[in-house]
């Protein structure tokens, strides 16, 4: 589940045509969304439970941090933040009515 904060603007041009912008913030109420959090998995399990071809791939997956610094290929340190994710998207809308003109009301 995820729990959207934003806001955004809307501008008319004219009656036909307008343009709309949006920002919104999403705080999800999980810690995997990008698959990272605190908790380990054993990785006895990837050899217990999977094929060996896979078992290998889940290894190599598993720890990626030599990606980030080639030296430090071990499980020690921090994995991701206690915290719960979350993500931003930003959005630009053009609008363009297709039946014609807005007509107005008469009251």
């Amino acid at each position: 589940m995820c729990i959207p904060f934003g806001g955004g603007i809307l501008i008319n041009l004219d009656n036909i045509v307008n343009v709309r912008a949006e920002f919104i913030y999403r705080e999800t109420t999980t810690d995997y969304l990008d698959d990272v959090h605190e908790a380990r998995t054993n990785t006895a399990l990837f050899d217990k439970n999977l094929p060996q071809d896979q078992a290998e791939l889940a290894h190599q997956l598993y720890i990626r941090r030599g990606e980030i610094d080639p030296k430090s290929n071990k499980q020690t340190g921090p994995r991701g933040n206690p915290s719960n994710d979350g993500y931003y998207t930003f959005n630009v809308k053009l609008g363009i009515r297709l039946m014609g003109q807005r007509k107005k009301r008469v009251s």
